[in-house]
């Protein structure tokens, strides 16, 4: 490991609020912030500085619409907490909700004050390019706040040439193809989508151990569009070690280049205000 890493902020785009699956938690009461102590100790453990949070998208929507804010008004929530270490949180947006979707929009940016959205289409109950992500995409656009999206490899609802739709459509949005890297196939994906779509940034959660292609992504394409994020559940916790972080400290990058990678391109897309302290 290099010895300046040490010195590196590290702030992690990628941790959900909220359980993975309800059926893992079935008969099981799961009290609001009950993570937040587990989750800062998992950060000081692994010596990450900051989080972005995202809501779990495994969540009880008998209500719609009221379930959907209720989501984002918890996640928040759990930003004020503790802002030092959750500077940035995302909001979800249901697209079967339709104009109730839109009116979330409208309501997440102005009222709440979130840093983005963030989708997970598998759970969500159509495909990445849906035709009813447009009018929520029209709705956001204007807000230039950027739009997190899963590519998990496993999901043909969530094949990345579907994002790649959105983002030919959208030219003007930024997305952040999150789990781009999970899979060896999908990893050679995504180097030939980052020549094709300036618009597309691509975070390393979920990241396959092998064959994650990071260093041929990073000597093609530099490390400009490149975030760090783990894919951090804590109901059940997700993993023991952040493998994406580790992988990168060991491919001997520049300190530049890490910095970039693991807290300025995040801060640069969040929107967030580095004290002065960028290049």
């Amino acid at each position: 490991m290099p010895e300046q890493v040490g010195t590196i902020r590290i702030v992690d785009v990628h941790h959900h609020v909220g359980v993975l699956s309800l059926s893992e938690v079935r008969g099981t009461k799961v009290e609001p912030f009950a993570d937040l102590s587990s989750r800062l100790a998992l950060m000081d453990e692994h010596g990450i500085a900051q989080a972005c949070l995202f809501p779990a998208n495994s969540y009880p929507q008998a209500q719609g619409i009221l379930d959907t804010q209720r989501q984002n008004d918890y996640i928040a929530e759990y930003r004020a907490r503790r802002p030092d270490r959750f500077p940035a949180a995302c909001a979800v947006v249901e697209p079967l909700h339709g104009e109730a979707a839109v009116r979330e929009v409208r309501r997440v940016f102005e009222e709440l004050g979130v840093n983005g959205l963030v989708f997970h289409h598998r759970f969500q109950g159509g495909p990445i390019n849906a035709a009813n992500m447009y009018p929520i995409l029209d709705a956001a656009r204007g807000y230039h706040r950027p739009i997190f999206v899963h590519v998990i490899a496993e999901s043909q609802l969530e094949s990345p040439w579907r994002l790649e739709e959105l983002a030919d459509a959208y030219p003007d949005v930024t997305f952040v193809a999150l789990d781009a890297f999970s899979s060896p196939s999908q990893s050679q994906w995504m180097s030939y989508i980052a020549t094709k779509h300036a618009n597309i940034y691509f975070e390393t959660g979920a990241m396959t151990s092998v064959g994650n292609r990071l260093a041929m992504f990073l000597a093609r394409h530099g490390s400009d569009r490149l975030i760090y994020g783990s894919d951090c559940y804590m109901t059940p916790r997700g993993y023991a070690v952040p493998h994406p972080k580790n992988e990168l400290l060991a491919l001997g990058l520049a300190r530049d280049d890490l910095e970039r990678i693991f807290w300025r391109n995040a801060y640069r897309v969040l929107g967030l205000d580095t004290g002065g302290n960028e290049r």
